[in-house]
């Protein structure tokens, strides 16, 4: 009779698990004032940024990184170039929990 080796499933079991655990961090943005197109968001080292009004600096909606690039986690100093397009850097939690970094241009959308 033969029996599965129980080292090999409590650690494939525990891997499994960690690989598809990626935390949902905070959105408590309280480093930067980024500036994309029109739109100034309040932001931090995590994907979360918040919408906020220049005017008033009452904070609106939460926006996730992640809808609109593949980062989890983002610098809260992004650099600009001479037209207005934002570049910043962030990592990426990719599969069995592998990281890369990312790069990200977000174009300058002015209305016409």
């Amino acid at each position: 009779m033969a029996y599965p080796d129980p080292c090999k499933n409590i650690f494939s079991k525990a891997i499994s698990y960690l690989a598809n655990v990626i935390p949902d961090f905070t959105d408590n943005c309280l480093i930067n004032i980024i500036k994309y197109g029109e739109d100034f968001f309040a932001s931090s080292e995590t994907n979360y940024i918040r919408r906020i009004d220049p005017r008033t600096v009452e904070t609106l909606e939460k926006v996730d990184y992640t809808k609109y690039a593949s980062l989890n986690l983002a610098t809260s100093h992004p650099h600009y170039d001479k037209v207005g397009n934002t570049y910043n850097m962030g990592t990426s939690i990719a599969e069995k929990g592998k990281t890369k970094y990312m790069f990200v241009k977000i174009s300058n959308t002015k209305p016409d």
